[in-house]
């Protein structure tokens, strides 16, 4: 069965290729805001991704990451050409955020309690 993405929302980090990108991509497909959209797509690099999978993770939409960044790792590369056909062929994975309790005394970082998160690692 074939997955049908109909509406697009292109996000994008400050820098200034990302925006470039945000502005070509949105004027060859259309935009719509990321609450109306079938799928999101995320125009930075892997900090950019992580941001946006922890803005997005109880809103149950999906998120296509597109390297416009320095490193990418968890990025597809950066194309105009195909993308509907490009994220409808996307293998879909599931993330599931860190949990970590912690005990803080200094108001400034916050009291104790429960926190989710999403984190980058590397792997030697």
């Amino acid at each position: 069965m074939s997955r049908v993405f109909r509406s697009l929302s292109f996000i994008a980090s400050n820098s200034d290729e990302a925006q470039a990108s945000r502005a070509e991509l949105s004027a060859r497909y259309g935009n719509v805001e990321p609450a109306e959209a079938d799928v999101i797509v995320a125009l930075g690099g892997d900090g950019f991704m992580l941001q946006t999978l922890h803005d997005t993770m109880n809103s149950g939409k999906l998120v296509y990451g597109m390297n416009r960044g320095s490193v990418g790792f968890l990025m597809n590369d950066y194309s105009t050409e195909s993308l509907h056909e490009r994220i409808a062929a996307a293998v879909e994975n599931d993330f599931h955020p860190l949990k970590w309790h912690h005990q803080c005394r200094r108001l400034a970082f916050g009291g104790a309690g429960d926190q989710r998160g999403l984190a980058a690692a590397a792997i030697y």
